[in-house]
């Protein structure tokens, strides 16, 4: 049962930070639009997560976006 509680609170929690990181219920789209912007976001996620997770960063998943978007440099390594 714990393990059905915790696989539902994962996908949950990246419901969340969608909705927060990238105000995803705030747009308002095409339904093809919707879907594929929500799929780049999905990807975004995966690539940060993976990168903050390989290098064993200690910084939020939202500061670390934050960090790309203000670093070329650190952007061109999460992507590579």
């Amino acid at each position: 049962m714990l393990a059905a509680v915790r696989d539902h609170w994962k996908i949950e929690s990246m419901h969340w930070m969608l909705d927060v990181v990238f105000s995803e219920d705030e747009h308002i789209a095409s339904v093809n639009a919707h879907k594929t912007l929500n799929i780049l976001r999905k990807f975004a996620l995966l690539l940060h997560k993976n990168y903050i997770k390989e290098h064993n960063l200690r910084i939020s998943l939202k500061n670390f976006m934050f960090d790309c978007l203000t670093g070329e440099d650190l952007i061109l390594k999460v992507c590579s």
